[in-house]
């Protein structure tokens, strides 16, 4: 089971989403989980699907999954793990309206206004049928000739890891545009409203994800933590992979989407000339 929490002003209206009046709770309710973005708007980060609402916090003193830091944390929402969707970070590009009838400054909205009645719809199509499915390539016929294979993979890798990653990235609604002739730091700026990412891309015709980037990559890796994201293709030649890695801040560490932790290892170098 998944145990939602959302502060609110009062009691929930349960009234609203329908129950009976004075139900302690509703069940087969569809809760829509929003964040504010760091850099500014309101998107849709997952949802309960079957979920159970109540009106006032639920007692967990009784639930030893429930405690963190010596404190039992009370819920007021709950659903199965199963019907649970927590959207990667880079795919909560899906706007929440604010006035008019949108989401005013309460945690607690329930969209029931009939300004609303349009995007409700397409909320409800988006979790239907939103979610990005990666279209694995053909199989390339290998070359004989050592050396020429060689550089056509080079070559084909080059293509193939900005291949994947625009197509992951626009078919998120992001506009993409390539700065590594820049020296930025990185190969490509990501925007979407006022969310901007700053990518760097590695290919890898194998399917072990380890890559080296230069002083300038890590540095600015590092600075831009909220904002850097480091996306690997592997296995470019055959069938290509894409993984994403980003900072969390939670565990202190950059993660994949599916949560696969990335080792890092600095290395020094140094120079050495003879005198004269």
């Amino acid at each position: 089971m998944v145990y939602g929490y959302v502060e609110s002003r009062g009691r929930i209206n349960l009234e609203r989403l329908g129950a009976e009046q004075g139900a302690d709770s509703i069940s087969d309710i569809l809760i829509v989980w929003t964040a504010k973005h760091p850099q500014g708007g309101i998107y849709i980060i997952g949802w309960y699907n079957n979920a159970t609402v109540y009106r006032d916090y639920q007692d967990a003193s009784d639930m030893p999954t429930r405690k963190y830091k010596d404190e039992y944390l009370s819920y007021n929402a709950v659903a199965r793990a199963t019907d649970a969707k927590l959207l990667p970070e880079d795919e909560r590009t899906f706007p929440i309206p604010r006035g008019n009838g949108g989401k005013g400054q309460a945690n607690v909205w329930y969209c029931d206004d009939p300004n609303m009645i349009s995007f409700r719809e397409k909320v409800l199509d988006y979790i239907e049928t939103g979610q990005n499915k990666y279209k694995r390539t053909s199989n390339t016929p290998r070359q004989a000739n050592i050396f020429l294979r060689q550089e056509i993979e080079c070559v084909a890798i080059q293509k193939v890891r900005e291949y994947k990653v625009r197509e992951y990235y626009e078919g998120l609604g992001y506009l993409v545009e390539s700065v590594e002739g820049d020296n930025a730091g990185w190969d490509l700026d990501i925007k979407k409203d006022k969310i901007v990412l700053n990518v760097e891309v590695k290919g890898l015709s194998g399917e072990k994800v380890s890559v080296e980037l230069t002083p300038n990559e890590y540095c600015n890796m590092m600075r831009r933590k909220n904002s850097y994201r480091l996306a690997v293709v592997t296995n470019c030649i055959e069938d290509p992979h894409l993984d994403i890695f980003s900072y969390s801040s939670e565990c202190g560490c950059w993660k994949s989407v599916i949560g696969v932790s990335l080792k890092i290892e600095e290395i020094i170098s140094a120079k050495c000339s003879a005198q004269e």
